[in-house]
């Protein structure tokens, strides 16, 4: 890790203007200055600080505050105990005298960390919610950390070794969006030190430690085997090194190679997000998205997967995209696979249905009466009725949909009834009347799915399996003494 720092008084503040003003020509400065400029940032911008103490967090520190006189920057410096270790409040004090001491805002932040198999991933976690909520708090529009560039070699090597793809090692961005905490203002992460190295590093703070004393602090925590990263860190990445001593630089330059790649084909992928898409409104119960198989199998194999990433609401295992394309390498016939989080993925013939289910088959409903028009609700859909406003003309070619019809009755038309489907229900068609099971098999529509579905009709007689089929009606248009009603599913 390098050597301490000398330490020394506060008057190292004030009683060398000369040598911090050479300080804040320093290549780190003028480094940090142009990551936070290149990332939009403005002058007299309002920025939050997670400060640890270390020597990375420390630099970035003192390079903010030699660059105030230039920019103006707005400072809160957060510290975060994770409560992990006794010696981490005292630590979280010396920051805060540090801070103040450099006339920046303080604040100190205790956070709970979850016991779980990743113990560091767990305290990042927490981590990054304190600092969201510290800016969102203060009203400032950035989270500065100081990850360097050997801390993007080591995340790099550390996915790999996870089975990352692509996206996983293009290693940390320098800049991304923050998950709101306690308000919908955006804020962004920003790592203005990803470039530079931690012997770089090292070197700043050896003429620019002393303003910054007691700090930094060296967390024993970092040289402890038992977790991943401090094993990466000084077993694996020095063992490489010695094979290869420019593999810092090469990882990086992977990393923006991949980011570059990936940012190309998610741009595809969201372009072609419309074209694949098949219809304007749920189709299937708990449906999530429906989409062409033809049109995606056209696709590049990489702008696919995206796309399924992009559509399935969870985490997707290799194993289960292969799975989905192997489900999607034809159109014939119906097939289906259980994904995680109870999510089923289902091809009938060229369409590909992503949805929710539940463990338990849907609960038959006994009929309603539906007495005038108006808005129902009835088991898993909710349906509109109204009668069509200009009654003497039939609807236009392609306006009725499984999801919209036009039923033509008797004056005034009600009531009707709404009910799931039963034994010996029959619907009447241009051929004579078909059961509805009949109807159903030919609809391709799975057994367990059957029992959530409504019927709607009137007197004895079904009209309507509602998003399914309706009954054949030979008249064209209405004659004295019939109305016509438009029964629509809403969303």
């Amino acid at each position: 890790m390098g050597n301490r720092p000398p330490s020394t008084t506060e008057d190292s503040l004030t009683s060398h203007p000369g040598q911090n003003r050479r300080l804040g020509q320093s290549q780190l400065v003028r480094h940090v200055e142009q990551a936070l400029m290149a990332a939009g940032i403005q002058r007299g911008a309002r920025l939050v600080l997670g400060c640890s103490g270390g020597p990375d967090s420390t630099a970035l520190l003192l390079a903010l505050w030699l660059g105030r006189e230039r920019h103006a920057w707005q400072v809160q410096v957060v510290c975060v105990d994770h409560g992990l270790r006794e010696a981490a409040k005292q630590e979280a004090r010396l920051v805060e005298s540090v801070g103040a001491r450099l006339g920046f805002s303080v604040r100190l932040m205790s956070v709970a960390v979850p016991q779980q198999a990743s113990l560091q991933a767990a305290a990042r976690e927490a981590r990054y919610q304190a600092l969201t909520a510290a800016a969102e708090a203060w009203a400032g529009e950035a989270v500065l950390v100081a990850h360097t560039a050997d801390d993007q070699a080591e995340t790099i090597l550390q996915r790999l070794l996870g089975g990352a793809g692509p996206r996983g090692l293009s290693g940390m961005p320098a800049q991304r969006g923050l998950t709101p905490v306690t308000g919908d203002r955006p804020v962004r992460l920003l790592r203005p030190l990803l470039a530079m190295t931690r012997t770089e590093v090292l070197e700043f703070l050896a003429l620019a430690g002393p303003l910054a004393a007691p700090l930094p602090i060296f967390d024993p925590s970092n040289e402890d085997l038992r977790f991943a990263r401090a094993r990466v860190r000084h077993q694996l990445l020095p063992q490489l090194q010695t094979l290869q001593p420019g593999l810092v630089p090469h990882l990086l330059s992977l990393a923006e190679q991949l980011r570059e790649d990936t940012d190309y084909l998610d741009e595809q992928a969201t372009e072609q997000l419309a074209r694949i898409t098949v219809g304007e409104e749920p189709l299937l119960p708990g449906q999530v998205a429906a989409i062409s198989v033809s049109h995606l199998r056209a696709l590049p194999r990489p702008v696919a997967t995206r796309l399924l990433v992009r559509l399935v609401p969870g985490p997707l295992s290799r194993l289960h995209l292969l799975a989905l394309h192997k489900l999607c390498a034809h159109s014939r016939g119906s097939q289906s696979i259980d994904l995680p989080a109870g999510l089923l993925a289902e091809r009938r013939y060229d369409t590909l249905y992503l949805r929710r289910t539940s463990s338990r088959p849907p609960a038959l409903l006994p009929a309603i009466e539906l007495p005038t028009c108006g808005v129902y609700q009835h088991g898993q859909h909710r349906i509109q009725l109204s009668y069509q406003a200009q009654a003497a003309e039939a609807p236009p070619h392609g306006w009725e949909t499984p999801h919209r019809v036009v039923l033509t009755l008797p004056a005034p038309g009600f009531p009707l009834w709404l009910r799931s489907p039963r034994p010996g229900d029959r619907l009447q068609l241009g051929g004579g009347h078909r059961k509805l099971s009949d109807l159903l098999i030919d609809a391709k529509l799975p057994r367990r799915e059957r029992a959530g579905l409504l019927v709607l009709g009137a007197g004895s007689k079904p009209l309507w399996i509602v998003g399914v089929r309706a009954a054949t009606q030979s008249a064209t248009c209405c004659a004295q003494g019939q109305v016509r009603i438009v029964a629509e599913v809403l969303k």
